[in-house]
């Protein structure tokens, strides 16, 4: 299955995905993502600091709002090292 997602007349983006993610947004706002991932909106914006989480899309738009992409998010998950700890996990 591919996802097709044309930005404002950008080529586009053709990403093959996994199963599992049908029915995840193709661009995502912070509390869906954070949703998804079973984590907090706060953990998201620790994550962006430092740059740890999943890419992210900042528009200079007038609402400047953080967005994700369901094909960063996969990729992000793909790429995480094993026993790196899973998205919900809390530290102790």
């Amino acid at each position: 299955m591919s996802a097709v997602i044309d930005l404002a007349g950008e080529r586009e983006a053709r990403v093959a995905e996994p199963g599992g993610f049908e029915d995840v947004p193709a661009i995502m706002s912070p509390g869906q993502l954070a949703e998804v991932l079973d984590v907090s909106v706060r953990t998201l914006e620790r994550w962006r600091v430092d740059g740890e989480g999943p890419a992210f899309q900042h528009p200079k738009l007038p609402n400047r709002f953080y967005r994700y992409f369901r094909r960063d998010v996969i990729a992000w998950l793909e790429n995480k090292e094993p026993g790196a700890g899973t998205p919900g996990e809390t530290d102790n």
